[in-house]
């Protein structure tokens, strides 16, 4: 590894080359990505905008390359960006200092891309219980308005209960019910999470 490939992957980050990239590209990139984070060419916030895409079709190759997508966000610090967990600096990571963690508004619009970009994925997906556990508590500590989001569903195996919701957050409309970062309906197979809220329906 040279300074030619730190040059090369900088680029391809900067200007949407790794944008779509499956896992297997990224984890051949990894040493030199590694690199980047430590010397702070690059910011562990910087991962969150981009996704992997499913080496194959259907709803293992979806699975695995959400997996694959947490497991890089974990290893980097970009994950506690979006729960404000201090894990960044933890087991000798990367990304070393993360940084602050993320606006709100940017943690909800992650949820929304990454829910569309794996819809349809075979639950349970390594990961991703954790992170919506420390997503679904920050949102109910700032106290923040959500609407449920369809894409994503926790089987039921997963929950005490087929309506047990990771979290709640109160309604920006007086006598509104709270909205909620899931809601099972009949059939549905389970919990669902947050989508940035409407300006016609205030977040309810």
């Amino acid at each position: 590894m040279d300074a030619g490939h730190r040059v090369l992957l900088r680029g391809l980050l900067s200007h949407g080359g790794m944008d779509d990239a499956t896992m297997d590209v990224w984890d051949g990139w990894a040493p030199v990505l590694s690199a980047l984070l430590s010397e702070g060419a690059v910011a562990p916030g910087e991962l969150l905008t981009l996704t992997a895409a499913p080496a194959g079709s259907g709803r293992v190759a979806l699975a695995e390359a959400a997996a694959g997508r947490l497991r890089l966000l974990r290893g980097t610090g970009a994950g506690a960006l979006l729960t404000g967990a201090d894990d960044a600096a933890k087991s000798g990571s990367p990304g070393g200092d993360a940084g602050a963690v993320v606006a709100v508004e940017d943690v909800i619009s992650w949820l929304d891309r990454f829910a569309r970009r794996y819809r349809g994925m075979r639950q349970p997906v390594e990961g991703l219980p954790g992170l919506l556990a420390g997503i679904g508590a920050r949102l109910r500590a700032e106290g923040v308005p959500y609407r449920a989001l369809p894409a994503l569903r926790m089987p039921d195996a997963q929950a005490s209960s087929r309506d047990r919701c990771l979290g709640s957050a109160p309604s920006s409309r007086p006598g509104r019910s709270p909205a909620t970062v899931c809601s099972a309906s009949a059939g549905d197979g389970g919990r669902r999470l947050p989508r940035s809220p409407s300006p016609r329906t205030g977040g309810t």
